[in-house]
């Protein structure tokens, strides 16, 4: 069935080399911050003691920052994810460890703990890239 020439391996997205991410990666810790926030805004009152606050804020920048980088490069997707190449530390990859950094009990939780940290990235990419444009139209309505 593998050798089937009909069956296509599943799309997968494309690094984007020239996405501006530098400047979201500068703002690491803050982004780590916003993810703890949106972690505890989604439990429960009685649940949000489970939200590991000492994991998140030793883990959590180094791993917003590296889901940055991955977006840019299939090698950084590799070293956070631990597929590719075998190295032996496939087992300690950021993504491996990311449900016991944020609390997660249970791949619904963690499926919610991923897209609480994808809307916190999205959010600050979209950011940066309307920025200029916000600005640029600011500058404008000034000349008005």
């Amino acid at each position: 069935m593998a050798d089937d020439p009909r069956i296509l391996p599943p799309p997968r997205a494309r690094a984007v080399a020239d996405l501006a991410s530098e400047v979201v990666i500068a703002r690491a810790d803050e982004l780590a911050r916003r993810w703890a926030i949106a972690l505890i805004l989604a439990r429960p009152l009685d649940g949000i003691g489970e939200v590991p606050l000492e994991n998140l804020s030793r883990e959590a920048p180094s791993l917003c920052a590296q889901a940055l980088r991955a977006m840019q490069s299939d090698v950084e997707l590799e070293r956070l994810t631990g597929r590719g190449e075998p190295t032996g530390r496939e087992r300690s990859a950021p993504a491996r460890r990311l449900a016991t950094v944020c609390g997660a009990r249970g791949p619904a939780a963690l499926v919610e703990a991923v897209e609480a940290l994808r809307g916190v990235l999205w959010e600050a990419l979209l950011d940066q890239l309307t920025e200029p444009s916000a600005r640029l139209l600011g500058d404008v309505g000034d000349r008005l």
